[in-house]
């Protein structure tokens, strides 16, 4: 966490990711973690985006972006990719662990 952040509003993030996800055992559970850091840090991007977002217009009244806004949409992006490849990997994760239960 940044100096700033609110840890709290992180603490109830993971708490309620925890809940809904119900992660079992240690790779899961390190798994729901890695999802609310990734979403906190898309948060972030979100936030970053306000700061940068610098929108001039042309005499045709199109936008133009600055390199800012373009970096931090690549950034976006980045994150968005891994979030959703780490939520696959828990869920593949948990349907193992319910398969494994299931032939015992």
């Amino acid at each position: 966490m940044f100096h700033g952040e609110d840890a709290e509003a992180f603490r109830r993030l993971l708490t309620s990711l925890e809940e809904s996800l119900a992660p079992v055992g240690e790779l899961e559970r390190q798994q729901a973690d890695l999802l609310a850091y990734q979403y906190w840090r898309l948060l972030r991007a979100a936030e970053l985006e306000l700061a940068v977002f610098d929108v001039t217009m042309t005499d045709q009244g199109q936008p133009v972006f600055s390199n800012g806004t373009e970096a931090v949409a690549r950034y976006q992006a980045r994150l968005l990719r891994s979030y959703y490849q780490t939520l696959d990997c828990l869920r593949k994760l948990q349907t193992e662990r319910e398969k494994a239960s299931r032939g015992k």
